[in-house]
């Protein structure tokens, strides 16, 4: 009996020991995964360059985007603008495809209806009124205003800037 009372706490001494050192490793491995986890959420790749496309005329009869707002043209041609800019929502070309946008209505609102900031599942975009406020005619019903185009990427990363003319009318 007196060696049972003297192995039973040598025993659960041991016990503890053990249990310890299993909860340190649990809690190294947890630590490890949690870390691993946070890794993989925070990943960004890199960015990725954006080419904006002109939205051409078939573009615009096939998807019915008439309309009053602002054109973005760019250095490109008037008759084919890469952003169409309207009271609800933008459209941009890339890879071939239209994308649309919705309008930031608690943000700056721009001629015609159109907005200053626009969001989609993949990029944002900014245009921004660079010159005069008043802008200058350019044909029938059409101002036209010095603007910057920024386009970000969904970590909200810069991926396109361009500097032309906005033009503006129904």
């Amino acid at each position: 009996m007196k060696r049972l009372l003297i192995l039973c706490p040598l025993v659960l001494v041991a016990a503890c020991g053990k249990s310890e050192e299993r909860a340190a490793r649990k809690a190294s491995e947890d630590a490890a995964a949690i870390a691993a986890v946070e890794a993989a959420q925070n990943f960004k790749p890199p960015v990725q360059p954006v080419k904006l496309e002109p939205i051409t005329h078939q573009d615009v009869e096939a998807n019915n985007l008439y309309g009053a707002g602002c054109n973005f043209v760019g250095a490109g041609d008037p008759q084919s603008p890469l952003v169409i800019a309207q009271s609800g929502r933008a459209i941009i070309k890339t890879g071939g495809e239209l994308t649309v946008l919705f309008a930031d209505i608690a943000g700056q609102k721009l001629e015609m209806g159109a907005w200053e900031h626009y969001t989609g599942k993949r990029n944002t975009l900014t245009l921004r009124r660079t010159g005069s406020a008043k802008g200058t005619p350019a044909g029938y019903e059409v101002t036209r205003f010095e603007a910057k185009l920024t386009v970000f990427d969904e970590f909200g990363r810069t991926v396109l800037e361009q500097t032309g003319p906005l033009d503006c009318g129904s």
